[in-house]
């Protein structure tokens, strides 16, 4: 397969997962949607790192940087199941777009660099997608499409899991190169999983779902998609540059946006992807600033 392949099957095992998680949040608890993501990833991860072999050697960075990782991924897909929840995909969504704008600030203070002129474009096409996600809100005023976004509790959410992804792929960036994918991904679902154990297993509500016939499989599908989301998009990053990758599997929220007004009924459909549509094009000329 070509790197755009394997880039558009992660783009939409990424857009699946976000309508998964809300389909089998109807009848599941959040933490152990949250959980089921690492829990169930961590065994065909352990078949993909088998086939790839353990890395040669691992560097001194690597393990301050898993579990740095596995701290704040423990927050940040708490928050990301949470904000799925509590408001519309077609809303929360796109926001994980954001990351890159979330970079540029960092990158900004730390190392003095500035976006470009093209970066600029594209930070301004990025908020003016945000802008039309609650574009009938503009009735209440020119900014309240924008206010409407912040006043959402699930959209402040997505907000924070872009802010704290932005963060964590820099130290994913950091594991990876001093290990291997595959040795990292496999660690890192095996941690978080465990970690997240003892919250979905009190009182036995997580053990119960996870082996119910009514609910089990739900949650072995959310592992199952993560898992294969993360082995197309490694296998595409070896093959390509990353911007180009990470550009292209944010493309995935307009998959999102299209099932959850189909299976949903979410309102504004029009309005929620031509928003997403001008947030990827926005990615796009960040990514080739």
């Amino acid at each position: 397969m070509t790197w755009l392949a394997l880039a558009l099957a992660t783009a939409v095992f990424y857009g699946l997962q976000g309508v998964w998680t809300k389909w089998i949040t109807r009848t599941v608890s959040g933490p152990a949607a949250s959980w089921a993501i690492f829990a169930f990833a961590f065994p065909v991860l352990a078949v993909y790192l088998a086939f790839q072999g353990a890395p040669e050697s691992i560097g001194p960075r690597f393990w301050p940087a898993l579990l740095t990782n596995v701290t704040i991924n423990l927050v940040s897909f708490y928050l990301y199941v949470s904000a799925i929840q509590k408001s519309d995909l077609g809303l929360t969504y796109p926001l994980l777009a954001l990351t890159p704008i979330f970079v540029m600030p960092i990158e900004w203070v730390l190392l003095g660099d500035l976006p470009g002129l093209i970066g600029l474009w594209g930070i301004l096409l990025v908020v003016t997608g945000v802008y039309l996600l609650n574009f009938s809100e503009r009735r209440s005023g020119l900014l309240a499409p924008l206010a409407a976004v912040f006043l959402d509790p699930g959209a402040r959410r997505m907000l924070a899991v872009a802010l704290i992804w932005s963060i964590s792929a820099v130290v994913d960036k950091v594991a990876t190169v001093s290990s291997s994918t595959a040795f990292y991904g496999t660690l890192q679902t095996g941690m978080i999983g465990l970690l997240f154990a003892p919250l979905v297993m009190r009182r036995g509500e997580g053990f119960r779902e996870a082996l119910s016939r009514r609910t089990g499989w739900l949650l072995a599908i959310q592992g199952l998609l993560f898992a294969l989301m993360f082995i197309v998009q490694m296998e595409a990053l070896q093959r390509t540059l990353a911007a180009y990758v990470i550009s292209i599997k944010r493309s995935g929220a307009i998959v999102t946006v299209l099932l959850a007004s189909l299976l949903f009924g979410e309102p504004r459909l029009r309005e929620r992807l031509a928003g997403a549509v001008v947030i990827l094009a926005g990615v796009l000329l960040i990514a080739g600033a």
